[in-house]
């Protein structure tokens, strides 16, 4: 462990108590309650210890800049927030710029098991996607590829309010969500 990075662990443990067996077991604490928090917003498991880890740097290189934190857990809590909602603004952009099924498979991918349910599960969305009309297809992917200012000029050059064309978009959705539901009873 190299002298910087000990002062500044140094430094964490003399913001929760002057003892470091007691600021270590209280920092310990702290960090689970962190994992718990991201834990119980979405982020899951391996997410929330790498974003409480996060608040626990962050709060390190405060402390090593020279800030003085007056009460290091209602700091720790307080940036647990700013850190979840940036992991959460870029969770939606990541959904938002994959098309709402594709994102369902990247997060199934990440602890499948069973990679021929998988497969099925491409086949029949790949199924579905060809039933539907070309047009229905193309709004469709407009749309899900889309922001407001884009999906706004997607419903005036359909002819239709912007709410409209959300309805009309939500149909699509759930129709593929029904005949992919019904291509996996089939399957398997």
């Amino acid at each position: 462990m190299s002298q910087k990075t000990f002062s500044a662990y140094d430094l964490l443990l003399a913001a929760f108590a002057p003892e470091p067996e007691d600021a270590a077991h209280l920092l310990q604490i702290q960090w689970d309650k962190l994992a718990t928090f991201f834990d119980l917003k979405g982020s899951g498991i391996i997410d929330g210890e790498r974003l409480a880890d996060e608040v626990i740097d962050i709060a390190t290189r405060k402390l090593q800049e020279g800030t003085a934190i007056i009460d290091i857990r209602a700091f720790l809590y307080e940036t647990a927030k700013y850190v979840w909602l940036n992991h959460y603004r870029k969770m939606k952009r990541a959904h938002r710029s994959l098309d709402e099924y594709e994102y369902q498979a990247k997060l199934s991918t990440l602890d499948t098991q069973n990679a021929e349910l998988e497969s099925i599960k491409a086949k029949c969305y790949q199924r579905c996607l060809r039933a539907l009309d070309a047009a229905d297809l193309e709004l469709l992917t407009e749309y899900s590829l889309g922001n407001t200012q884009t999906r706004q000029s997607l419903a005036d050059r359909n002819g239709m309010s912007r709410n409209s064309l959300t309805v009309r978009i939500n149909r699509l959705r759930a129709s593929l969500r029904k005949c992919q539901a019904a291509c996996l009873k089939k399957n398997g």
